[in-house]
């Protein structure tokens, strides 16, 4: 007579994807990872809203900004001028970065920002 469990190779390949699977969902900050995720995409957004509006007016990107990133601080600079803008920012921990192209004057420009968060 034989005691104990008797797996079959079936049972044991799923007893040990389900361990993968809940030592890697275990280990990651999800509301962290989430929370970079939300940043950066409204940076993108933005970014694109920028490009169609065409506008890159001084007081219009930091109104913009501050309205969709208030509580961060960001450092904005192009080939014409460079700004550094600030809404009630706490934290300065990461960083990320975003180029924006457009044609002005039959002239390539770029614009980029940096969010502080």
């Amino acid at each position: 007579m034989i005691r104990g469990f008797v797996f079959s190779y079936d049972s044991i390949f799923f007893l040990f994807c389900f361990c993968l699977l809940f030592l890697s969902f275990h280990s990651v900050n999800l509301n962290q990872d989430l929370e970079d995720f939300i940043i950066i995409q409204k940076q993108y957004d933005l970014a694109r809203i920028w490009l169609i509006e065409n506008s890159f007016d001084k007081d219009l990107l930091t109104k913009d900004f501050c309205f969709f990133f208030y509580g961060k601080k960001a450092y904005f600079y192009s080939d014409k001028d460079k700004f550094f803008v600030d809404c009630n920012s706490i934290s300065t921990t990461e960083s990320n970065a975003v180029d924006i192209y457009y044609i002005d004057n039959l002239h390539l420009e770029r614009l980029t920002f940096v969010i502080y968060y």
